[in-house]
């Protein structure tokens, strides 16, 4: 990367890769040993795991959209709150998530989204 981000870019900035689809940027973002837990449904360990669900998802949706409601920094711990819309050829919902990522060194190293399917 061309300048440092502070741990709050890092998220925001992998969002936008995933609204793209665009997954050689949200690699980028991703430690080699990143954890990802999509509670409540799986756990997805390092970068390829990471990268290979997230393309096998995208492959049944076309729109992607993160509304960030609220997003807070501790150290190395950012929380968001937002909505992410995904679509399909028959489908559209909006799911209401809270996410928190852990940033070291400018990498994602760990991601948990939470959330109510049944919502």
């Amino acid at each position: 990367m061309a300048q440092e981000l502070t741990e709050q870019e890092v998220v925001e900035a992998f969002l936008e890769g995933l609204e793209a689809l665009n997954f050689e940027a949200i690699a980028d973002f991703l430690h080699e040993d990143c954890v990802y837990k999509n509670m409540p449904f799986h756990v997805a360990n390092g970068k390829k795991s990471i990268l290979r669900d997230l393309k096998g998802m995208m492959k049944r949706i076309d729109l992607f959209n993160v509304e960030m409601l609220n997003i807070a920094v501790n150290g190395d711990s950012v929380l968001t709150e937002r909505i992410d819309t995904i679509g399909g050829k028959f489908f559209k919902a909006d799911i209401e998530i809270m996410g928190i990522f852990i940033v070291k060194d400018g990498l994602i190293i760990e991601w948990r989204d939470y959330f109510d399917w049944s919502s």
